[in-house]
């Protein structure tokens, strides 16, 4: 099991992948090493932001009070163990959409999520990563479950 430390470097070297079907393809994509994340869309390479969430207090408040987010920008939280973890949207001003992630990195579930709720989305099976982003963003560009998401080094 890694502390705190090391996952927060562990990730903040991560590069996230997002392989994306098109007519039967799947293509994965590397970004450079100066970028934490990347996601390969529609056969692109897109870059994206993930504001880090390895702490109890950052996961805690998440993306509370804010009215937006920029488009390809989410949150990664990053858990110390799997277990089945659930999210609420109290605070929370814009729809999200939660990808639930394996150990492995594998999606595994997407949620819906309406704006200042106070139901619970719970992952189905023990995950050890979850990625917000804004709502519909995982079915715009086409990620489905069983997608290798997270690659860390």
């Amino acid at each position: 099991m890694l502390s705190i430390t090391r996952m927060s470097l562990l990730c903040a070297s991560a590069v996230v992948l997002m392989a994306c079907q098109e007519t039967g393809k799947t293509t994965n994509g590397i970004n450079n090493s100066s970028t934490s994340s990347a996601f390969t869309a529609l056969n692109q390479l897109k870059q994206v932001q993930l504001e880090l969430a390895d702490t109890s207090e950052k996961q805690e408040l998440g993306l509370m009070n804010r009215t937006s987010i920029p488009e390809n920008t989410g949150m990664l939280f990053a858990f110390t163990e799997p277990r089945t973890y659930c999210f609420w949207m109290k605070n929370t001003l814009i729809p999200l959409t939660i990808g639930f992630l394996d150990e492995q990195g594998v999606l595994r579930q997407t949620e819906d999520m309406a704006p200042q709720t106070l139901s619970t989305h719970c992952a189905k099976t023990a995950v050890k990563y979850a990625i917000e982003m804004n709502q519909g963003w995982y079915a715009t560009h086409k990620v489905n479950i069983g997608t290798p998401l997270l690659h860390i080094k």
